[in-house]
């Protein structure tokens, strides 16, 4: 586990899971001004190395946009 990493992604993002394989899902939520909110996750393994990092978006209707980067 890179120790540097996992303290930068904690400092970085307000939440996070660990999963059955010691991995992390971290989350940082933004509340926009007119009524939609922005997730953005990022899943790491257990040696704090990128899996996938990708947004959601729930626009005004609760409809929910994905997009992977």
């Amino acid at each position: 586990m890179d120790a540097k990493k996992r303290k930068a992604n904690e400092t970085e993002f307000d939440s996070w899971s660990v999963d059955d394989n010691g991995g992390r899902i971290y989350c940082f939520e933004i509340n926009g001004k007119f009524g939609w909110k922005a997730k953005y996750l990022k899943e790491v393994d257990k040696d704090e190395t990128t899996i996938r990092f990708w947004q959601e978006i729930c626009a005004f209707a609760g409809v929910l946009h994905l997009q992977n980067t």
